[in-house]
């Protein structure tokens, strides 16, 4: 399927720096009528647990299904998170990527994500992020380290499985 066939949101709701508050303040953005949210399983900026609260509390209401919302999670690497790691940091790359992602499937309660964006060190390669684990529609690069460097395409690859 091609990127233009996709139905990508506008605006999402950013889930950063709520800490105990985002359960609370991600129910209110989907009782306002926010149907795109965004989190990360990088527990030193983002509680993705409480986003996944957040989302069962809004099922169990009635208020929306899973097919209502685009959802989309991030990876982070080493240095961009802090004790709370989401992976084994022996672990190659791809397994961190994989092992952050069943993370993320489990705190959002989901069994796949819309988007899986990458916070990622210039030297690691999309090919590698793309090889990890399935539960991801889309796949897309945040930010690099380099100043002014950004990737805005979206990579699109179908469901990926294996």
């Amino acid at each position: 399927m091609p990127l233009s066939a996709l139905s990508l949101p506008d605006f999402l709701y950013g889930t950063a720096w709520k800490e105990d508050r985002t359960r609370a303040l991600t129910e209110l953005a989907l009782r306002t009528g926010f149907r795109a949210i965004d989190t990360a399983n990088q527990r030193r900026h983002y509680f993705e647990e409480g986003v996944g609260q957040a989302l069962a509390s809004a099922y169990d209401a009635g208020l929306i299904t899973r097919d209502d919302l685009f959802l989309q999670t991030k990876f982070t690497y080493r240095q961009g998170q802090d004790h709370r790691l989401p992976y084994d940091p022996l672990a190659s790359l791809t397994i961190q990527v994989g092992q952050s992602m069943a993370s993320s499937l489990e705190h959002l309660r989901t069994d796949h994500v819309d988007s899986l964006c990458s916070t990622v060190h210039p030297l690691i390669t999309i090919g590698q992020r793309m090889t990890s684990k399935p539960g991801k529609r889309c796949v897309g690069n945040a930010m690099t380290d380099v100043p002014g460097s950004w990737e805005l395409a979206t990579y699109h690859f179908g469901t990926l499985s294996g």
